[in-house]
């Protein structure tokens, strides 16, 4: 990211991975449907597949010139996903457990 002090890499010590999974886990705990919990929260429901929503992220960490970020699994049971995103773009994520 170009500042008054030069070029300086932004990282981001702390995003969650809002996944499927979770998405999922939210609407197990409120005994709902995905399509009830997508309308209660407002946002996109993201692809099942985590390495789909990880090149999101990429996508979106590139348009806020974002360089690194490191990714929470945001309920229990959700490491699987954290590490599918990990693994899939090493050089622009590490997972936090």
């Amino acid at each position: 990211m170009k500042t008054a002090w030069g070029e300086v890499a932004v990282s981001d010590a702390h995003v969650h991975f809002f996944s499927k999974g979770f998405f999922s886990r939210l609407a197990a705990e409120r005994k709902s449907s995905l399509e009830e919990v997508q309308a209660l929260v407002g946002w996109e429901m993201p692809a099942a597949d985590p390495v789909e929503l990880a090149g999101r992220w990429i996508s979106e960490l590139d348009r806020h010139g974002v360089a690194r970020v490191a990714l929470i699994a945001s309920v229990p049971g959700d490491e699987i996903s954290v590490a599918a995103a990990v693994n899939s773009h090493p050089d622009r994520f590490y997972g936090f457990f």
